[in-house]
């Protein structure tokens, strides 16, 4: 038996188009949605939403918005919240800076917007780039991939509240040849705590030999003095990659685990639609790649959302007519 959720539901109009990752506080949950409405003039709302919880169990969820103002040429464009701030970096395609805008959470809704402008000492092609933001400990880290290396700009806590954002550091990691694999999306882990930031998905389709590879950014903690300005990660000198036999059927079909370490993707391969699992293995600093067993009463085809617990050895999946199934694996 499922235990309904007893908090009611928000009301909320438009489709979901981009999710932050979690702000994570004693008793508070925060996450940032943006969500675009089907009909024009096609507004872009900005929702924070909040679960408050003791023990466990919820006991307030609410939820804050405003409007987003958005490029009009095709860009990248991802959220984050902290424990007093919620923001965004916007990238426009063929442009070499980024858009940090932030404004301070409270009670009684979002405060005005600040804008910043920040190089990026590189022009970002919609066509075979990557760009988020993740944040740790209150510092934003900007990154762009393209298929080769990847670029992540530390924003310091200090700058960052400011509202008058400036790059405090950069890295470059080295992923290898891009080859023929093109970008198809990237996802987040819960917080970078555990040793992994964030992870790439690129699929090939030349030669009739479908692929695609999981890129894992490892990262350390710095354990730097926490003065608001030094850097509290540290990144690998180069990414981890597990490959794939075949193609991402949909972007809602791929999901990592709270840690960053699990990665649970549905993809079409020549011999039929497949449920692969990806685990990075901090310990060994290298990746496996499991097929998951599929009972037939479940048609991958039919699939709306995945999910994987790890700590609980489960993938969750919902198909088209709103079943709700789980499976445990070892």
């Amino acid at each position: 038996m499922v235990t309904p959720f007893s908090c009611p539901a928000l009301k909320t109009t438009g489709i979901i188009m981009g999710v932050s990752a979690p702000c994570e506080l004693p008793g508070v949950s925060s996450v940032v949605l943006l969500m675009v409405q089907p009909v024009a003039p096609f507004l872009i709302q900005r929702h924070v939403v909040t679960i408050e919880h003791e023990e466990g169990e919820p006991i307030s969820f609410s939820s804050v918005f405003s409007l987003v103002d958005a490029p009009s040429v095709p860009h990248f464009e991802t959220s984050f919240v902290t424990e007093d701030l919620v923001g965004s970096v916007v990238v426009e395609d063929t442009e070499d800076s980024c858009l940090i805008r932030t404004c301070k959470i409270s009670s009684i809704g979002l405060a005005p917007d600040s804008t910043s402008l920040v190089k990026l000492h590189r022009k970002v092609f919609d066509t075979h780039d990557l760009a988020l933001c993740f944040v740790y400990k209150g510092h934003l880290y900007d990154s762009v991939e393209e298929g080769v290396s990847i670029q992540i700009q530390h924003i310091s806590r200090n700058s960052l509240t400011s509202g008058h954002c400036k790059e405090s550091g950069l890295s470059v990691r080295s992923i290898g040849d891009r080859s023929n694999y093109r970008p198809f999306c990237f996802i987040l882990p819960s917080t970078p705590f555990y040793g992994i930031s964030a992870a790439f998905i690129h699929f090939n389709e030349s030669f009739n030999l479908d692929s695609m590879k999981v890129i894992f950014l490892p990262s350390t903690a710095t354990h730097a003095p926490d003065d608001g300005e030094a850097s509290p990660l540290a990144f690998a000198s180069s990414c981890k990659i597990a490959y794939i036999c075949g193609r991402p059927l949909n972007v809602s079909l791929v999901w990592m685990d709270h840690s960053g370490f699990n990665v649970t993707v549905v993809v079409d391969a020549f011999e039929g639609p497949a449920l692969m699992h990806v685990r990075y293995h901090p310990e060994m600093a290298s990746t496996s790649v499991h097929k998951l067993q599929v009972p037939e009463t479940i048609n991958l085809h039919t699939l709306k959302a995945v999910c994987v617990d790890h700590t609980a050895g489960t993938v969750h999946v919902v198909d088209d007519r709103g079943v709700f199934s789980t499976l445990y694996y070892v």
